[in-house]
C-alpha cells in the first residue's frame, strides 16, 4: 500500500533590511492508519533493559505508523553535511536536514514555516509506531531516553526533491510507501538533540555515533 500526499506551499517575504529572502511554508496531510490491520503482538515491548534501543518491533506496513514527522533538506551556504541535521543508520545517511516539523499523529497535518525557496529542496517523511497509538507522539526533534522503550525505530517512508520557485504557490507531491523505505537508528546535530542513556552517563546524539 502507498499514499500520495499533496503539499501546497505559500510564499512569505522576510523583513530583514539587509537581504530580502523569500521563504515558503509547507503543509502536508498525513495518511490515517487502519489499526484493524495491525498485528497486536508487535506492541509488546522488547529489549527494554537495553539502553539506546527501540522497544517496539519494526513497522512492517504503513498502518503500523502512529506518528509522523517531516524534515526539509537543502544545501546551505557555509554549512557542511557533517555538521547539519542528519538521520540514518550508519550505512544510509540523510544529511543537510535544516528544518524539522513537530510530530503529529497519523491523519494529522504537518506545517513547516520559513523554508527558503531555491533549488533541490528535499522533503523527507518519517514514521514510527508508539505505545500511545498516536495520542501522545514524542517530539521527533528531541527524543529522550524514556521514549525508546515506547516506540519503534523510525522509518523514512517518503521523500521528494524539487525546486521551490518564487511563486504564489508551489505544489509538491510526496509518495509514502514501505517499498524503498529506510529504517533509522537515530538523528544527530542541530536541529536534533536526541539523547540516549549511556553506560556511565547520558550522551547527546549531536556529535557521536548512533545508538547500538
Amino acid at each position: 500500500m502507498k499514499y500520495l500526499i499533496f503539499m501546497m506551499t505559500f510564499m512569505l517575504i522576510s523583513c530583514a533590511p539587509q537581504v530580502e529572502e523569500v521563504k515558503t511554508s509547507l503543509s502536508l496531510k498525513m495518511p490515517k492508519s487502519d489499526r484493524s490491520k495491525r498485528n497486536s503482538s508487535r506492541y509488546n515491548t522488547k529489549r527494554v533493559a537495553t539502553t539506546g534501543t527501540f522497544g517496539l518491533t519494526d513497522i512492517s506496513i504503513l498502518d503500523d505508523i502512529d506518528c509522523y514527522a517531516v524534515a526539509v533538506g537543502y544545501a546551505k551556504s557555509g554549512v557542511s553535511g557533517v555538521s547539519s541535521g542528519t538521520c540514518g543508520n550508519g550505512t544510509v545517511e540523510f544529511q543537510n536536514l535544516h528544518l524539522v516539523s513537530q510530530t503529529v499523529p497519523d491523519g494529522g497535518t504537518i506545517e513547516i514555516n520559513d523554508v527558503p525557496i531555491g533549488p533541490a529542496r528535499t522533503v523527507y517523511v518519517f514514521g514510527f509506531s508508539h505505545t500511545s497509538n498516536g495520542s501522545a507522539c514524542p517530539d521527533f526533534r528531541h527524543i529522550q531516553p524514556a521514549e525508546y522503550a515506547n516506540m519503534s525505530a523510525p522509518v523514512m517512508v517518503g521523500k521528494t526533491t524539487q525546486d521551490l520557485q518564487n511563486a504564489a504557490e508551489n505544489d509538491v507531491d510526496v509518495t509514502i510507501q514501505m517499498a524503498g523505505s529506510t529504517k533509522l537508528n537515530g538523528c544527530r546535530h542541530n536541529p536534533f538533540t536526541w539523547v540516549v542513556k549511556g553506560v556511565f552517563n547520558e550522551t547527546k546524539f549531536n556529535n557521536a555515533v548512533f545508538a547500538p
